[in-house]
């Protein structure tokens, strides 16, 4: 996840010049990095949009690449590189100081998804000086996501027809899908909640001493902020059949 989020800042940094111009004509594109892979949209004159989507693609694809032949031969990529892993540090370490509220929400949500990762981890592994991210890996990374296996889906609305959303569906298929066997049905990854502990089996978990309580599963975190002065407090109620869960 980390190493994506940082190919998309890079690819952001390296297409902003040109966005710049599209941006004069009333067209824009944003390339964001999401749980389960890649975003790409393109918004503007539904005549230009499949020539600006040719661009973007066509340059995440030759950015991969070109990342992948590491510093000495691409000293403006690794530039980028870095800046944008500082960029995305200082953002993950922001982040610890939100409000209590957005904390708490944060927290909770740690608390009964599955399969993910604390912001603390994240800034780990971008601090870590045993195992430096390198811009190689990250080209890895994104390419194994965007020409791995896999699937995709577009969605085209607005003042746009058939035949220029199926032009649209092409571009990515050319792209991105054409070389992957894609995931099925079974594969394609979905969001899973945690069942959060009954009062008997927060006995099992955590001993005696949650007996008399409640409330038996508690989480508590101390804001990083020490001029921080206010606190928030978030109550999981899960319902619904133990399958759903």
């Amino acid at each position: 996840m980390t190493l994506n989020r940082l190919y998309a800042k890079v690819l952001r940094d390296d297409l902003s010049e040109y966005v710049y111009f599209a941006s004069i004509a009333g067209m824009s594109y944003r390339v964001t990095c999401i749980p389960t892979g890649f975003r790409v949209s393109v918004t503007g004159y539904s005549e230009k949009l499949p020539h600006l989507l040719e661009v973007v693609t066509e340059r995440m694809l030759s950015l991969i690449d070109e990342m992948k032949e590491g510093p000495e031969k691409q000293a403006r990529l690794a530039q980028k590189f870095e800046k944008a892993r500082q960029s995305l540090l200082r953002q993950t370490k922001n982040f610890r100081m939100e409000s209590p509220y957005e904390t708490c929400s944060y927290i909770s949500r740690m608390t009964v998804e599955d399969n993910v990762w604390h912001v603390n981890q994240y800034v780990e592994e971008m601090e870590d000086p045993q195992n430096p991210l390198t811009m190689e890996e990250c080209a890895r990374a994104a390419e194994e996501s965007l020409l791995g296996r896999g699937r995709a889906e577009a969605l085209c609305m607005g003042n746009i027809n058939e035949a220029e959303a199926k032009e649209v569906a092409n571009i990515i298929e050319e792209r991105f899908r054409s070389k992957s066997r894609p995931l099925t049905d079974d594969e394609i990854p979905s969001f899973k909640s945690l069942k959060v502990p009954t009062k008997e089996e927060a006995l099992k978990i955590y001993g005696p001493e949650v007996a008399d309580l409640a409330t038996p599963t508690k989480i508590e975190q101390v804001v990083y902020s020490a001029e921080e002065e206010n606190n928030a407090i978030q109550l999981i109620l899960q319902t619904g059949s133990e399958h759903e869960l």
